[in-house]
């Protein structure tokens, strides 16, 4: 039976950076992935262009029972510790909004650059390797393998990430083994994932992409509002806007989507201008009247679900008020989300008021440590996730550099 100084549970994102940060000389490391590769997932990061980081951080872009946990880690190791982190690897970066790429605009960079620096560091990467099972005795780790092999290990770092994209390897099944040690985990949600929707206003829309204000209602009260990209599907909504909002569905009730199409002309404006082409062109189709103010479709739909009119000289007023209303207020009533195959991130996870916030080891098993998605912390659309899994994985590299000697 092999014994290791450390083990690493899963070879994700959090799990290559804390192997490159490590400075452990002579000390026996391994890398335990249950893939027949490591860091899969991050190539679906950015839409496969790696989208590491954001010009923004702080506290408010991050979700969990407590976000402030994660306060400590993003502020010591930020977005400027994680281009120079990835400068040292080798990358160079690009910008697009506020959101930071490696230049090429390729995920597979990161990863190229992370296994890389790996190839001659003595860290042992034991692919196919499963962990079925994480037992404490006495001062070390037995750790069981799904191939019938064991390792003892003096400290364990668990990395497997959440339960979000199971191709990726992350199917949830690894929390068994934080809550064999003892720990608490909460309710999980999909986070950063396409919404469903059975409304009849929605259909024939697939396809539509629309730059708008969206809002999340729960029960009709404003939860968090967004300016951005909102794609129409087949099931309901997608885009970066229903992604930044999904973070929010499970604290809501009866949740809608309120779109807001053009929301820099006031609704009085928009009436009046509905009005004055009703004047000017009374002869022409209904559908018309809306030409050159949103999508023709998205226009279709909101007229058919108002008045059957045919020509525009034929809606009242009170029905053109209705539309500029509707085009105001398009409301979507959301029945769930694609679910976790389809999501980003993983809402929820071990509790972090069992862990300390500096070191990520864990208060109820000395020398166990817990990094990423793991922990019960998620952030926004936007690079959020990678900047949180690399900021505790520094944190935890931080501290076994100075505590292995």
């Amino acid at each position: 039976m092999e014994k290791f100084d450390l083990v690493i549970v899963g070879g994700g994102f959090s799990s290559l950076v804390l192997a490159n940060a490590l400075k452990l000389k002579n000390k026996k490391v391994a890398i335990f992935e249950k893939l027949d590769r490591v860091g899969k997932k991050i190539l679906s990061t950015g839409n496969g262009r790696g989208n590491i980081t954001n010009k923004n951080l702080g506290v408010e872009y991050y979700h969990g029972k407590n976000p402030e946990f994660c306060e400590y880690a993003i502020k010591r190791y930020d977005n400027f510790a994680i281009r120079s982190f990835f400068s040292n690897l080798g990358l160079m970066f690009a910008t697009e909004d506020d959101k930071i790429y490696p230049a090429s605009m390729q995920a597979n960079s990161i990863l190229d650059a992370l296994r890389f620096n790996l190839e001659n560091s003595g860290i042992e990467i034991c692919l196919n390797s499963e962990v079925k099972g994480v037992k404490k005795q006495a001062d070390d780790f037995l750790i069981a393998l799904s191939n019938g092999k064991e390792a003892l290990a003096k400290n364990v770092v668990l990395a497997f990430g959440g339960s979000s994209q199971k191709q990726f390897g992350t199917d949830g099944s690894a929390f068994s083994i934080a809550k064999s040690l003892g720990h608490s985990v909460t309710k999980l949600y999909p986070s950063l994932v396409q919404m469903r929707s059975r409304d009849e206003i929605i259909k024939g829309l697939k396809g539509i992409r629309s730059n708008a204000k969206v809002t999340l209602l729960s029960c009709g009260k404003e939860i968090k509002s967004t300016i951005g990209d909102l794609l129409f599907t087949d099931s309901g909504i997608s885009g970066n806007a229903t992604f930044y909002l999904s973070s929010y569905l499970s604290e809501v009730v009866n949740p809608t989507i309120r779109v807001e199409f053009i929301p820099e002309i006031t609704e009085n404006r928009l009436i009046d201008h509905l009005l004055y082409k009703k004047q000017c062109f009374p002869n022409l189709l209904s559908s018309e009247i809306l030409n050159g103010i949103i999508h023709k479709q998205i226009g279709k739909n909101i007229l058919k679900s108002v008045s059957d009119a045919k020509l525009i000289k034929d809606l009242s007023r009170s029905e053109i008020i209705k539309i500029a209303k509707i085009i105001k207020n398009f409301d979507i009533n959301i029945t769930g989300t694609l679910g976790f195959d389809y999501s980003q991130v993983t809402h929820g996870g071990v509790l972090t008021s069992e862990f300390d916030n500096k070191t990520f080891e864990s208060k109820i098993v000395k020398n166990l440590y817990g990094i990423g998605e793991l922990l019960d912390i998620d952030g926004d659309c936007g690079g959020f996730n990678l900047q949180w899994a690399f900021s505790s994985a520094m944190c935890v590299a931080e501290n076994l550099n100075a505590k292995i000697k």
